[in-house]
């Protein structure tokens, strides 16, 4: 086990991709240090990653851990997934998952189909772009017509503009100096973020409006998931109460376009590199077989994860495997570092290239591919936006091809706790 400097932990703020390679060469376990806020043990071996998942509730829990890291509770709310722990996290959770498998995700294609042929019909062909800039609008519209399944025009345009502020608003450079602040001070949040609940509750009060305005229509709408909620009852027979419905569905809002659009930057940067990747991408668009599609998305979020490292709060001594296993007291915080189990050779042989071939014919592991986290704590959304990327990536390959670029991948920089290509992943699309 190695430990991290105050120097080390200082690359965390100020140059991310720095310090998340050198964490690629630190081995299964080392202490990250944040001065004056938290001693974590980082966790990159997959079988202890799996300690760490499976863990009771009782154990290990996510909510005081993200409480040491950021400010969820007025970014997203009192009464989302990420804010409850225990039978009532796993209750409401169970509410929450009927709209995100089988027969109700398969619904949301055709969907997902005309939004990306909408906004590409509206592209410059022919000049480089961000990917970015060009597919998060097409994601923002998907969750915006899926999720909360708007049925007014001018609300829909009242989504987008609120979401696009919230999203500002958490993104903002003062928002990341407030978490540093913060987060050095122990998870002490007692700074101003007036601005960040008031965009959030702008949003939730447009949920409120198409709540109450299918309620009045008796329009339930339940092939979208903010229909299908709507439904849900507990063991009593009672609705989700709106309040925890309003959150729940803004920040699903939030958290689904976020994760696509990012992955969404970073495939349109590395793809465009690759011209024979960019061959079998186009023959798999044309056809019924998506196993090059879903590859190279696999390997897109194995190389940059939406989130980096998971976060555990150690209720009741946890130890580790093994003879060296250490004992970690209550109070203590474990991470399983995703980015550097991604970056593990025993797994990824040759780790730093893309190359999403290695997931053609064999599925990944569950604790050695973990951007969506893992157990049950695991995102909600994740097969959604799996589904999401595909269909976008897909559609945008059955009427354009990408040109292949000459120039170096972008770097990375932070955006809040993720990184992102540096200029959006520019790329150039032409006419099929």
């Amino acid at each position: 086990m190695q430990i991290s400097s105050i120097a080390f932990a200082a690359e965390y703020w100020l140059a991310p991709e720095r310090f998340y390679t050198r964490t690629t060469r630190l081995g299964d376990r080392f202490l990250f240090n944040l001065p004056g806020a938290v001693d974590a043990l980082c966790v990159t071996n997959p079988v202890d990653v799996k300690k760490v998942f499976t863990a009771g509730n009782s154990i290990l829990q996510l909510t005081p851990a993200m409480d040491r890291f950021t400010p969820h509770h007025a970014i997203f709310g009192e009464h989302t997934l990420i804010s409850m722990e225990g039978d009532e996290h796993l209750t409401n959770r169970r509410y929450a998952s009927p709209p995100f498998h089988g027969k109700a995700m398969r619904s949301y294609e055709q969907a997902m189909v005309r939004l990306t042929e909408k906004a590409l019909a509206t592209w410059p062909m022919g000049e480089e772009v961000s990917f970015r800039d060009r597919s998060g609008p097409i994601a923002l519209d998907i969750v915006a017509e899926v999720i909360f399944g708007v049925t007014d025009n001018r609300r829909a345009e009242r989504v987008r503009v609120g979401a696009i502020a919230w999203l500002d608003t958490i993104r903002s450079a003062r928002l990341a100096i407030q978490t540093a602040w913060a987060t050095s001070r122990g998870g002490k949040w007692t700074g101003n973020y007036a601005r960040i609940t008031d965009a959030r509750l702008v949003v939730e009060a447009l949920v409120q409006e198409e709540i109450d305005e299918r309620r009045r229509t008796g329009n339930d709408r339940s092939d979208d998931v903010l229909g299908i909620m709507l439904g849900v009852r507990d063991d009593e027979g009672n609705p989700i109460p709106d309040k925890a419905l309003r959150e729940q569905i803004a920040s699903l809002l939030i958290a689904g376009y976020e994760t696509t659009s990012q992955a969404l930057s970073w495939l349109g940067n590395e793809i465009t590199r690759q011209p024979e990747l960019l061959e079998r991408l186009t023959d798999s668009a044309q056809g019924d077989d998506p196993e090059w599609i879903d590859a190279t998305i696999h390997e897109v979020l194995r190389m940059h994860p939406p989130v980096p490292f998971n976060v555990r709060y150690v209720v009741q001594p946890f130890a580790l495997d093994g003879l060296d296993g250490p004992v970690l007291e209550p109070g203590r915080i474990v991470m399983p570092f995703t980015y550097a189990v991604h970056r593990r050779p025993d797994l990824y042989p040759e780790p730093d290239r893309f190359q999403p071939g290695r997931f053609i014919g064999t599925r990944p592991g569950t604790y050695e591919w973990i951007p969506f986290g893992g157990g049950t704590r695991r995102c909600l959304g994740a097969a959604f936006s799996l589904f999401e990327v595909r269909v976008i990536l897909r559609t945008i390959l059955r009427h354009a091809r990408f040109r292949v670029a000459a120039t170096p991948i972008e770097p990375a920089v932070r955006m809040n706790i993720s990184l992102v290509p540096k200029h959006g992943g520019r790329v150039v699309l032409d006419r099929a």
